[in-house]
């Protein structure tokens, strides 16, 4: 494929996402496809939640024009047999929560579905790595629904998950999803005008397991730890609370990180940033040295936050 093509049919996953989140953005009431304000979120109006359902609509139909361009043969199966099933699965799953805001346990069970679907497809019938994979799909998804928690948040990290994906192994879906996720900032970036709920967080969590897939050994496994970690402090914040974890509240990083002071802006430049410096050495890394920095990378985050925590109780009971 040539460079023009590429750049064409990028283009295209940016526009086609924000076209269809514009509109999709003026019957999102009709459907019911609404997030009204509450306690745990931190938006004061109604905003639609149709970025998944922009985001799918703009990879699938410029993954599907470069199949066409490059296998015209092998598109028809490859296209419908892998792709669709690996977008539409967690996009529905996301859809059924987003309309009728599912209960946690149901919701689970969904989640559940999906990556067991998702780990079939990538590996058939080899039970072991089904279940690897099963586990990863599941903890992806979850990650990436938690980290769903401030404007532009979410789809900040996974853009540049995508474009280190790209950048290390040159696949042309791995850039035309982060063409999706430009298109759904633009209409995203705090203050939000559109959402992507869970439909678009789900879709995200077996976007980005993908990119960890066998042929590539592990080494790109840096990119997400800012989902983990995210969930493994909001685990350990509600528990040390007592509170259950499936409960929403504003005690996610980004969360923390504006109470210092910091924009929800700033916290995606953050973010963005901590990915990106994670990521781009692992493009090098073999895959056990980037399991290891990931660990590294999350105590090291945990320690940091805690020393500015305990550093700021000080201060305030000094004053």
């Amino acid at each position: 494929m040539t460079t023009i093509q590429l750049a064409g049919a990028t283009l295209a996953s940016v526009l086609v996402t924000r076209m269809v989140a514009r509109v999709g953005g003026r019957i999102a009431p009709a459907l019911g496809l609404v997030a009204q304000p509450s306690p745990e979120k931190n938006h004061g109006r109604a905003v639609p939640v149709v970025g998944g359902l922009a985001m799918a609509a703009g990879f699938l139909l410029s993954q599907y024009w470069v199949f066409h361009l490059n296998a015209p043969f092998l598109s028809t199966h490859a296209f419908f047999t892998l792709i669709v099933p690996a977008t539409v699965l967690p996009l529905a799953a996301g859809l059924l929560d987003d309309r009728w805001a599912l209960r946690p346990l149901p919701k689970l069970l969904l989640m559940m579905a999906v990556a067991a679907v998702s780990a079939w497809l990538m590996w058939g019938a080899a039970p072991v790595h089904c279940a690897l994979w099963f586990a990863i799909f599941l903890v992806a998804m979850n990650s990436f629904n938690l980290l769903d928690n401030s404007d532009g948040a979410c789809a900040t990290v996974a853009c540049c998950c995508m474009l280190v994906s790209y950048a290390a192994h040159r696949q042309c879906g791995s850039l035309l999803m982060a063409g999706a996720l430009l298109g759904f900032l633009t209409l995203n970036w705090p203050p939000a005008r559109i959402f992507m709920g869970d439909a678009g967080s789900l879709l995200l969590g077996v976007w980005c397991a993908k990119i960890l897939g066998p042929e590539h050994e592990w080494h790109l496994l840096p990119v997400l730890w800012v989902p983990l970690y995210d969930t493994l402090s909001v685990m350990l914040v509600r528990a040390w609370h007592g509170r259950p974890v499936w409960i929403g509240g504003q005690d996610h990083c980004a969360h923390r990180l504006q109470r210092l002071g910091l924009s929800a802006a700033q916290v995606n430049l953050l973010f963005g940033g901590a990915t990106l410096v994670a990521g781009v050495p692992s493009i090098w890394l073999p895959g056990w040295a980037s399991i290891i920095l990931t660990i590294v990378l999350l105590l090291v985050a945990g320690a940091a936050e805690l020393f500015v925590h305990r550093k700021t109780l000080s201060w305030r009971r000094a004053h």
